[in-house]
Order: structure tokens, then sequence, then C-alpha cells
């Protein structure tokens, strides 16, 4: 949500958040080479593709490779991770040679949970999810799929297969003829949203988006983030890069036990951790609404 003309109010990025709250970029590179190990990667290719999908950048330069994320100022490469973490490290793990131990003072946050091409929508409503959830997994979540490589540019509806499969499964098993694989390669399909970094992209959605920036370029702007963590990049990085290229926007951003904000916006954003039940009535009350 964006509303024009904000009324600065609040504390400072630093004051909500604090600075000693903020994970460094290498204990948070190490939070998702742990999640991804335990996904027991086949080889470097596979655990350099789940970094991806959690939302990092892999960089490569001959045989060095680095990760970074949106928001870094530099890129960090495993040899700067210490022990257990280092290629030698993960390349005898991903062998078999050696035990990837987790570090002590390391507390892995889990992983949220992927777009799966099968969603139980009744249990989210009886869980007490709402008509619009079930609108949102329908449309959003199981609309496309495509190529997971990918090798053609094509996406596909996926809502159709998806009822197939939840039809058709037992004890977490499908019929291997109803796995999707690609028409034209043969390989596996991914859900569209949740393709990462391989996403095929959504040239009308970058079209409207663009053509909002010139309408709105150099007005004051607040670009509102509401229940969005720091993986979903998908979301975050395009908002964070708003904020950070227009010089009257403010970044706002709101979600339970993470908050996450760049550095180089850090001056004209505000961080809030908690309920958006509770917060959100609180600033219509602060803001005299």
């Amino acid at each position: 949500s964006i509303v024009e003309a904000p009324k600065r109010r609040g504390q400072s990025y630093n004051k909500w958040l604090g600075d000693a709250a903020k994970p460094s970029h290498k204990e948070l590179l190490r939070q998702a080479i742990d999640r991804a190990l335990a996904q027991k990667p086949a080889n470097m290719e596979e655990l350099l593709r789940l970094l991806e999908q959690d939302g990092f950048i892999v960089h490569r330069r001959g045989k060095t490779i680095s990760i970074s994320a949106e928001g870094w100022g530099n890129n960090v490469r495993f040899d700067r991770l210490g022990d257990g973490y280092t290629l030698d490290d993960l390349l005898a793990v991903l062998s078999g040679q050696k035990e990837h131990t987790p570090r002590k003072e390391t507390a892995v946050q889990a992983a949220p949970p992927k777009v799966n091409l099968l969603v139980d929508i009744q249990d989210k409503l009886k869980a007490g999810k709402g008509a619009g959830y079930a609108h949102w997994a329908k449309v959003f979540n199981l609309k496309q799929m495509q190529c997971a490589r990918p090798c053609h540019d094509t996406r596909y509806p996926s809502l159709e297969l998806a009822e197939k499969l939840a039809a058709a499964e037992q004890d977490g098993r499908i019929p291997t003829e109803l796995v999707p694989r690609c028409p034209k390669c043969g390989g596996p399909m991914d859900i569209h949203m949740g393709a990462g970094e391989r996403m095929i992209p959504d040239t009308s959605a970058r079209e409207r988006f663009q053509n909002f920036l010139a309408a709105y370029h150099g007005k004051n702007l607040v670009v509102l983030e509401l229940g969005v963590g720091w993986r979903n990049q998908l979301i975050k990085a395009p908002l964070m890069r708003l904020v950070a290229n227009e010089p009257n926007a403010t970044y706002v951003t709101i979600n339970l036990g993470e908050v996450y904000i760049a550095d180089n916006i850090k001056e004209k954003s505000f961080g809030l951790d908690g309920r958006l039940d509770e917060l959100l009535p609180a600033l219509r009350k602060a803001c005299g609404i």
C-alpha cells in the first residue's frame, strides 16, 4: 500500500529495532546455509540454488563464489564465514566426508513455508483464515507454473492440476504420472511465484509498475509493508529499491518477530515489531485518524 503526503511521526529506525537486534550479514548467511544443508542438497549447485530460493544472490568470478542480498554493501565469501562454513568444509559435507554442525550460538530461524503446489485451504480456513485467504491461495498461490530451469518463458495454469494432485494424494504420495514435467525439455516444473531467481518475469506487471513510478516520481510517498519477512525478497527488494531511488519516500515495515531494513534506507525508514491487529489501531490512534 502506498499513501501520499506522509506525516513523519514516531521513533527512528535504530530506536525501534536497535543495532544489537540486527544479525550480521555473515550470521544471516550461516543461518541460511544451515537451513539449506538440512534439506540434503546433492552438490554445491543445489546448495546455491537453495540459497537463491531463500532470497540470496550468488556471484561467480572465476572459481570464486560469493553471496549477497538486497541492501548489503559487500558480498560475503564462504571462506569468511568461519569453521564449518568455508568452501572446503561445505564441499566435504556435500560429498559425505563430514557432518555439518551448526554453530551453537546460531539460533536457526525456521524457514518460511515454501509456496507449494498443494495447499490445504480447508485446514487454513478451520484455523481461522477467512474467505480472503481462500481467494488468495486459489488465485495467486496456485495460478501458474513454469519450467524450473527455465528452458522457455511460457507460464502454464496449475490450479486444475493441483486439484487433481490433492484428490490423488495418499499418505504424502501422488501417482508419478501426475507429477508435472516441462512440455519442452521434460524437466521439473515450479510454481511461478516460488521459482526465485529463475522466475520468469511478468512483463505486464513490470510495465504497470514502471508507469506508477513515472506518475509518482518526486512526490511525497509512504511505502507501507505489512507482514513481510527478510527472506521474502520477491516483495521486499523492489519496495526498498523504490524508497532508495525516490528522494521523498518513506519506508514503514511492520512484521512480527523479524524486522529488516537495508542500511542504505534506514535513515528514511521505520520498523515496527509486533502484531498487525495491535499495531495498526495504535498507529491510527497516534496519527489522529
